[in-house]
């Protein structure tokens, strides 16, 4: 089953697909995402050289699709 919550919107503005979305879709998207976002932190944690500044800038990046997930249901 394809999720397309696990995908960046092509649609104008990035607008939900609301169409293509299912019920049972969130939660495995929102699990994945969570994982996905917090393996990047690890590796983001190993390198030394980030300051406070870098975590904050980085962190839209990083969390980018767990907010869109997140963000059907706000």
């Amino acid at each position: 089953m394809s999720n397309p919550l696990l995908v960046q919107s092509n649609l104008p503005h990035g607008a939900y697909p609301f169409d293509k979305i299912l019920p049972e879709h969130f939660l495995p998207a929102l699990d994945e995402a969570i994982n996905e976002a917090k393996n990047q932190f690890k590796e983001f944690k190993k390198d030394s050289r980030h300051d406070f500044q870098h975590v904050i800038a980085k962190r839209s990046d990083i969390t980018w699709k767990v907010d869109y997930i997140a963000g059907i249901f706000f």
